[in-house]
């Protein structure tokens, strides 16, 4: 009989002689479990490299318009790679920290406030990221945009991009 792990009917069992450590993948059961435990930390991987992956992507200077002749490039919402941001609209300028969740659907983004009218709320939201053509000063280009449902401070997340959850804007960058 080997050293080690033995099958047994039961499962494995340890021998008196089995050195520390060792591991078999000899039975179905032990495969599994292998097979398991390896999809769940590539799983863990996957999701963690999706919050980097969202945050590279909301991360550089968004406004209502790309146009710099027009009132609405004014406003003006500017996110660090760090989740760091800043808003600039007409009440004016609101910082703070975000954090969000790419495993929610739609994705979920808090906005926590730092500074501004806002100061220790959190504003819960949804967002999403799409390439769009636009014409902008004659010429046809592609676009980044960001529309956003934003909750008023401390309510709940909207569930949908939809002007009766919560205040639903478009970013462009």
């Amino acid at each position: 009989m080997r050293r080690g792990l033995q099958p047994s009917s039961a499962g494995l069992i340890f021998s008196k002689d089995s050195p520390p450590f060792q591991r078999s993948v000899d039975t179905p059961m032990n495969f599994k479990l292998l097979v398991m435990l390896t999809l769940l930390f590539t799983a863990t991987c996957v999701l963690a490299g999706n919050e980097d992956d969202e945050v590279r992507k909301l991360t550089g200077s968004w406004s209502l318009s790309l146009n710099s002749n027009d009132k609405l490039a004014f406003y003006k919402l500017v996110i660090s790679s760090d989740k760091g941001y800043g808003w600039k609209d007409k009440s004016g300028v609101e910082k703070g920290t975000l954090s969000i969740d790419p495993t929610k659907t739609p994705l979920a983004i808090d906005f926590h406030v730092t500074e501004g009218r806002l100061k220790g709320k959190t504003k819960k939201g949804i967002y999403k990221i799409e390439k769009v053509r636009m014409t902008v000063d004659g010429r046809t280009r592609e676009v980044q945009r960001l529309t956003t449902c934003i909750a008023p401070a401390d309510s709940e997340r909207p569930a949908q991009f939809s002007r009766d959850e919560g205040a639903l804007t478009a970013w462009l960058k």
